[in-house]
């Protein structure tokens, strides 16, 4: 029984079960925790990292392939997409902005075979419409694979909404890839398996064993997180500074009423768009950097490519002056402190 579409309610006797069998064949243990926890996976294998665990699902699809892409193209993983694999594996590469549903079709090529997609899309950090992508994908026999790192199980299950495969994060750094209870992907779990059983980017029993250590907590710390996220964001939307704050968890946001009917939670995500725009963000950006303690990540993607015009930052999805904020799971009151003396004469 899910709580709310979040963790069961069961959890805390479900992982002291999963964790009491010690350091001996943690990862496996691990892996089925993860299958429990998400209702629709019939499978899950544990990786060192993200980028281990998204090279495995590309190796789920045949030599010169067409996947297609859509996320953060700063993120690690699209960085390992186009400058790597796309140059090593003869895969080739399209990323697309796939916050309209409606802009898969036209890309969809005879040999497209896979479609990474990640829950949380620039420029606004939205969660897509799932449904409406697999609702294309399929048929064409294109897999679906939802990073749902951003988000959490425990915000949003993607299984419910038609994905093939679900990237989540674990303590550690570590990564899972659940695959959906579906025999045409049998092959997938097969392959999985055997990267897992050989050791081609697999996390390892000390690996898994510590996260079990770590997941204990988890719930609590999920939940300040977001009571954090949800504070700053009460604290700022008037502020004079500041011109606009998309969560998705403000009852007026324009995604709030599909998320809920989605059975999707709020995360810790936010985006904060400064009115004095680039220099302020980056002053900003630069002030919270300093703070002590600062329980969140503060990052200006628009000012990672300075070198770059803005108007191709802006096609990229990397507004001027926007600030994505992930809330960590300190006092509320603490980060709006913080957010309101960097934000003080500007």
């Amino acid at each position: 029984m899910m709580d709310g579409g979040g963790f069961p309610e069961e959890y805390a006797a479900r992982l002291a079960a999963a964790g009491a069998g010690g350091r001996a064949g943690a990862d496996r243990r691990l892996a089925a925790f993860f299958v429990e926890l998400m209702p629709g996976a019939a499978a899950a294998f544990v990786f060192a990292d993200p980028v281990a665990a998204a090279g495995a699902v590309l190796d789920l699809v045949e030599h010169a392939s067409h996947v297609i892409f859509a996320g953060d193209p700063l993120a690690p993983t699209a960085r390992y997409f186009e400058t790597i694999r796309g140059r090593t594996s003869g895969l080739r590469f399209s990323r697309v902005d796939l916050s309209d549903p409606a802009a898969l079709a036209p890309v969809l090529t005879d040999d497209s075979r896979l479609l990474w997609l990640e829950s949380e899309l620039p420029p606004a950090w939205r969660q897509p419409d799932i449904a409406a992508l697999a609702a294309v994908a399929g048929p064409r026999e294109v897999r679906l694979a939802v990073d749902n790192r951003a988000v959490g199980l425990d915000r949003f299950n993607p299984f419910t909404a038609g994905a093939d495969l679900v990237i989540e994060a674990a303590p550690g750094g570590l990564a899972v890839v659940l695959t959906a209870d579906r025999p045409e992907l049998m092959f997938s779990r097969d392959r999985l398996r055997y990267f897992r059983d050989h050791g081609v980017g697999a996390a390892g029993e000390d690996a898994a064993l510590a996260a079990f250590a770590a997941l204990a907590d988890w719930p609590a710390r999920r939940a300040a997180a977001a009571a954090a996220a949800a504070g700053l964001v009460a604290a700022l939307v008037d502020h004079p500074a500041v011109a606009g704050v998309d969560y998705p968890g403000q009852a007026g946001h324009p995604d709030h009423a599909a998320m809920a009917a989605a059975g999707r939670r709020s995360a810790a995500t936010l985006t904060v768009t400064l009115s004095g725009g680039g220099p302020a963000a980056t002053a900003v950006q630069a002030r919270l950097a300093g703070a002590a303690d600062l329980a969140a990540e503060v990052t200006y993607p628009a000012g990672a490519l300075p070198q770059v015009p803005a108007p191709i930052r802006a096609e990229l999805g990397l507004a001027e002056g926007a600030l994505r904020v992930i809330a960590g799971a300190g006092p509320a009151e603490d980060l709006v402190a913080a957010f309101r003396a960097a934000l003080a004469d500007l």
